[in-house]
């Protein structure tokens, strides 16, 4: 059928490629001016040579950027590469997930496609599809249904006034992985920061967003500084996939927010086929990456029952379309070589619930019969074939535990509420990760 071969995406050459490529890019918005920690960063950064004074009354540099000059991008582009062929193949499930927050480009916009019905390149552009899925989940947290958006909310404000600030270091210095659009970032690392910036016993010293799409870290370190008048940075980096991320270091402990499931999406491959594990390395760098004292705040989906699962994961158009983007970008790189390529007349979306894995499994599902040409072979499809996009593992509390004590961390506080099935877990890294781990964290621990 076709001459593909599958290639590694968390190991092999690609992962080996990675363990000494630079590091990830950084920007800086309103800053102390101090050099991201990285070799080649786009920067966003004060304008350091001028003085407050030569600003003006009515004026302030806020930033000053420069292209990016890291190969980030090219990697990134061949990891996408690896995963499409692996999943088109059936080699892998789930590959997808990261590559999913993605902005087409203003050249693929304005000329791959074409005579379609619709605009694939407003509606399958990655991050904006994700933004319409945040806002219509914001609006079901409204209407008082369970949403991602509002249960994560509720565990928070939960949290919160049962002291989770109070278990904070004295001086600290918060940093979001994976925080994604301004309704999401309000809605979660805001809540956080909000309240220690209320109480006295807590010196918040700046912030970092680190985020996959460089769009959402610039949105988010912006918010930071003014709305909540953080000195802030931001970095583009892939925090499952990379080596160190060029995050500066600051006076701060870290403490690390994670809202949703990136942790969870982590899938399984030829080279790492256990998903736990998997998630157990992506915590052992975290550890390696901030060192030992960071803090972890995690936030996690609990509910193993298929239905509720299912009905949570119910397809709509901004989330099809959200799914389904990865095609879009097939074609902006040139994987899929019919720019007229009709993603929609083509595939759904469809979901499964896999109870061994504990996992809910976002698929694409063939529509009908045709062969997809790609630059490095053909792929002949059937109606009713399907790809897995995505998946989101449900681990429960238990398994939790056990992935963050393998890499390292031990728990401080543990927030459930009745009614809500996310939990909320504050963690402590005390310990080096376990021996067997260290081999597979691709970059050594910063020096004391």
């Amino acid at each position: 059928m076709n001459t593909v071969t599958p290639e590694g995406i968390y190991g092999g050459a690609l992962h080996a490629e990675a363990s000494t490529a630079p590091r990830a890019s950084a920007v800086v918005i309103q800053g102390s001016g101090m050099p991201p920690q990285v070799d080649s960063p786009t920067v966003l950064e004060p304008n350091t040579l001028q003085a407050d004074a030569a600003n003006g009354d009515d004026s302030k540099t806020l930033i000053r950027m420069s292209p990016e000059t890291n190969n980030f991008p090219q990697r990134q582009a061949k990891l996408f590469r690896a995963a499409f062929r692996n999943m088109m193949l059936g080699k892998t499930e789930g590959a997808m997930s990261s590559f999913l927050f993605h902005d087409l480009s203003a050249a693929t916009a304005a000329q791959p496609f074409g005579d379609l019905s619709y605009d694939p390149a407003a509606i399958l552009s990655g991050g904006n599809a994700w933004e319409r899925r945040v806002a219509e989940n914001a609006a079901k947290a409204r209407e008082s249904k369970q949403s991602f958006v509002s249960n994560d909310q509720k565990i928070l404000a939960h949290a919160l006034s049962k002291g989770l600030v109070l278990q904070l270091p004295e001086k600290t210095k918060f940093v979001s992985y994976g925080g994604g659009d301004a309704t999401a970032f309000r809605s979660n690392e805001g809540q956080v920061i909000a309240a220690a910036l209320k109480n006295l016993a807590v010196n918040v010293t700046d912030f970092c967003a680190v985020d996959i799409l460089g769009r959402y870290a610039h949105t988010m370190s912006y918010i930071a500084t003014e709305t909540y008048g953080l000195e802030s940075e931001g970095v583009r980096g892939d925090f499952l996939r990379n080596g160190r991320l060029g995050i500066t270091p600051s006076e701060g402990t870290p403490v690390v927010m994670i809202f949703g499931g990136p942790f969870e999406n982590v899938f399984p491959d030829a080279d790492f086929p256990d998903a736990v594990e998997n998630a157990t390395i992506a915590w052992a760098k975290m550890n390696f990456q901030h060192g030992l004292g960071s803090y972890v705040i995690k936030t996690f989906d609990s509910e193993q029952n298929p239905e509720l699962q299912i009905e949570k994961y119910a397809p709509t158009r901004n989330f099809e379309a959200f799914e389904l983007s990865f095609f879009a970008r097939a074609i902006e790189n040139g994987i899929i070589q019919n720019p007229q390529y009709d993603i929609f007349a083509n595939w759904r979306m469809t979901t499964e619930f896999d109870n061994a894995a504990k996992a809910v499994k976002i698929l694409a599902e063939c529509k009908q019969d045709h062969t997809l040409n790609t630059d490095e072979g053909s792929y002949d499809l059937k109606a009713g074939d399907k790809r897995t996009i995505t998946l989101s593992h449900k681990w429960d509390i238990a398994t939790h535990m056990k992935i963050a004590e393998r890499a390292g961390y031990e728990l401080v506080a543990t927030y459930k509420e009745q009614g809500n099935p996310n939990v909320l877990m504050l963690m402590r890294a005390a310990n080096e990760p376990a021996a067997d781990l260290i081999p597979k964290i691709n970059f050594a621990r910063a020096p004391k």
